[in-house]
C-alpha cells in the first residue's frame, strides 16, 4: 500500500483514506504528501474533535487584533496539505465552512482587497463506518481520490515504511531515519 501511494503522489485531488483504526491512515496521508511537490511545504492536521464549533472562522481563516493578524490553519497550510481527521464529529459551521473551501478554494471577507486562494491538497482519513455517515455532499467533494486500506495487521510490508514516516514526522529536521532490522 505504501509503495503504491507513492505513485499515486502526483495526484493533487482531495482523497479519501479508509481503513479502521491502526491502520496507518494517517501516516498513509503523510506519505502521499511527503512524495509529492509539496513535501517542502506544510503538512497541517485537521482535528475536528479539537475544534469549537464557535471559533471555526478564526481557526481556519485566522484574525486581526489591533494593528496585527494570526493567520488560520488554511493559510498555513497553503501550497502544502491538510489532513482532516475525526470529521464524523465536526459540528454544522465546520462542515460547512469545509465544503466551502472544497468548492471555491477562496477566502473573501469585507474589507479585503481580493479574495485569498487556497492551493491545498486534503487527505480526509475516517473508518467506513464514518464515511458512511458523511454528509453527501461532503463525501463527494473530499472523494475524487479514494484509498481503502486493509487491517495493518495484513500488510507486514508496510509496518516498517510508515513507522520510519512516523518517526520522521517526529524529527525536528524532517529527515529520514534508518532503520537496523531486529
Amino acid at each position: 500500500v505504501v509503495t503504491e501511494c507513492y505513485h499515486l503522489s502526483p495526484i493533487e485531488h482531495p482523497t479519501v483514506i479508509i481503513g479502521p483504526s491502526g491502520s496507518g491512515r494517517e501516516e498513509i496521508a503523510h506519505c502521499l504528501h511527503n512524495a509529492s511537490r509539496r513535501a517542502s511545504k506544510p503538512c497541517i492536521i485537521l482535528d475536528c474533535a479539537t475544534l469549537d464549533e464557535d471559533h471555526v472562522a478564526t481557526m481556519l481563516y485566522g484574525y486581526g487584533i489591533d494593528k496585527r493578524s494570526v493567520d488560520g490553519l488554511l493559510l498555513n497550510a497553503n501550497e502544502g496539505s491538510m489532513i482532516i481527521k475525526n470529521i464524523s464529529i465536526a459540528g454544522p459551521k465546520l462542515q460547512a465552512a469545509l465544503l466551502s473551501i472544497i468548492q471555491q478554494q477562496q477566502f473573501f471577507h469585507p474589507g479585503m482587497i481580493a479574495p485569498i486562494t487556497f492551493d491545498i491538497v486534503f487527505y480526509t482519513i475516517v473508518t467506513d463506518e464514518e464515511y458512511h455517515h458523511l454528509r453527501s455532499d461532503l463525501r463527494c467533494c473530499f472523494d475524487i481520490l479514494h484509498i481503502t486500506l486493509p487491517p495493518l495487521c495484513t500488510r507486514k510490508e508496510d509496518i516498517c515504511e510508515l513507522f520510519q514516516s512516523y518517526v520522521m514526522q517526529l524529527s525536528p529536521d524532517k529527515r529520514a531515519h534508518q532503520l537496523t532490522p531486529l
